[in-house]
């Protein structure tokens, strides 16, 4: 994908007017606003998508912070008038220049919304029918550095906007957590007869010997480190597991251990030794 920008300097006062021009042309599928250092009051900017709503208000701010606000085109967008002062901002329309499709907002069932609503209001009153908590995998991979809501790209950007919004509504938690997977077992040398700089790469595993799945450094969506530690898995010995209900998707631990993995060790062939 290619884009570009157009941008045009605005300033907006309380006397008449407080809008932003952002005149919609061909493949533009964004607009971002930056709010430059200026004092004002009012002006909020009200969002709508599939019967979310977000208010976005940095006017108690205004002064000493530079503020972005940025939407896709098919996201219903209202600005509020200024008060007071004057807002100084810079206005971008973003275009899309290939004969791919354009990013969007995924489309937002009222029935899923419903849904949602429906299930975290039953959890918030009725609390003995609730789960202790719910792991869901995200489709990207991030680094455990720097991990944040923030750092979210693609799909998972859109379903965290969505979660957050009803869980600030009733009073529950998001945060992000590293999953690690290790797993050790033999691999197909050929009895120590098949080697690496002939066929390239490290063989296949043959069998399984350990596996080993843990959770990690629990943070908030601003970074902050709430545990090192997340417990996943209840019971001892062969009866451990994880909890009916706690997992998204409910064979989350399967989808972990067949995906690629990030890192290969081989030892090589070992001889048997007495």
């Amino acid at each position: 994908m290619s884009s570009k920008t157009k941008n045009s300097w605005l300033a907006s006062t309380y006397q008449k007017y407080s809008f932003f021009s952002t005149e919609k042309t061909d493949g533009m599928f964004a607009t971002v606003i930056i709010v430059l250092p200026s004092q004002f009051t009012g002006g909020t900017a009200h969002l709508e998508h599939g019967g979310i709503t977000s208010v976005v208000d940095c006017s108690s701010t205004s002064l000493t912070k530079t503020t972005v606000i940025s939407w896709y085109t098919d996201v219903t967008h209202e600005i509020k008038p200024i008060t007071s002062g004057y807002r100084l901002a810079l206005s971008y329309n973003l275009i899309h220049t290939t004969s791919a499709t354009p990013p969007a907002m995924p489309a937002i069932s009222s029935e899923t919304n419903d849904a949602l609503r429906h299930t975290f209001h039953s959890w918030k009153h009725h609390p003995e029918a609730r789960p202790l908590k719910i792991m869901y995998l995200l489709k990207h991979r991030y680094a455990q550095a720097g991990l944040k809501g923030a750092a979210l790209k693609g799909v998972d950007t859109y379903k965290h906007s969505r979660l957050n919004h009803f869980a600030r509504q009733f009073s529950f938690h998001l945060g992000l957590a590293s999953v690690e997977c290790h797993i050790s077992g033999m691999g197909d040398d050929n009895g120590g007869r098949r080697r690496r700089d002939y066929w390239g790469g490290n063989p296949d595993m043959v069998e399984v010997y350990t596996k080993k799945m843990t959770i990690s450094h629990l943070v908030d969506l601003d970074g902050e480190l709430l545990t090192e530690d997340v417990c996943c898995l209840r019971g001892a010995g062969d009866n451990k597991g994880y909890v009916e209900g706690e997992t998204i998707p409910v064979n989350l631990r399967a989808m972990v251990e067949s995906a690629a993995p990030d890192k290969e060790e081989y030892e090589g062939y070992q001889e048997n030794v007495s």
